[in-house]
């Protein structure tokens, strides 16, 4: 997936690691289910209670990260207030601690 830019979306290098992984993600169940000793019984996410709180746990991580990427990239993109006393050539991190 880095090198996307060099050969682009439809390229096998992008698509091959990409058919590879779907794979992968669809063959787990069938290997969950025909297991002798699964990490975890299939029964359990089943339950109600057990799935609301996966769904409950997935949704409040997912607002965390979107949440973290909102915030950062609001920091980044915030003007750097421009100064008389702060030199032209100083790093970012300087601006902000003399302004």
């Amino acid at each position: 997936m880095v090198e996307v830019a060099d050969y682009g979306w439809t390229a096998g290098h992008t698509l091959g690691p990409g058919a590879v992984s779907i794979l992968l993600v669809a063959l787990f169940p069938v290997r969950r289910a025909t297991a002798r000793t699964p990490l975890m019984a299939l029964r359990i996410p089943r339950s109600r209670g057990v799935a609301g709180g996966y769904h409950l746990a997935f949704a409040v991580g997912t607002g965390l990260i979107v949440a973290a990427f909102a915030v950062a990239f609001t920091v980044v993109r915030r003007p750097v207030r421009k100064s008389p006393a702060v030199p032209r050539n100083a790093t970012p991190h300087a601006r902000a601690e003399l302004s």
